[in-house]
């Protein structure tokens, strides 16, 4: 289903109170991760550091929003 709207980059950014992500599913085939979870998978390795390419840009998002006093939270209920 297409999606409109700002993104979701773009809705952190303009949040104004807090920031809630409501995980539904216990699993998620996401495209553009799977080179990502193949190479864990093989090598047991990944890249958790927030400086890396991979991270920085979210890690600088989320940085930004806390600085906005803005409440970030993940919640996923148990299935």
């Amino acid at each position: 289903m297409p999606q409109s709207g700002p993104g979701f980059f773009g809705l952190i950014e303009t949040a104004e109170f807090q920031a809630v992500h409501l995980e539904m599913r216990d699993a998620y085939g996401v495209g553009n991760e799977a080179e990502d979870f193949a190479s864990w998978k093989r090598t047991g390795v990944c890249d958790t550091d927030p400086a890396s390419e991979r991270w920085a840009p979210w890690v600088d998002l989320v940085r930004r929003a806390i600085g906005r006093a803005r409440i970030a939270e993940a919640i996923n209920p148990l299935g």
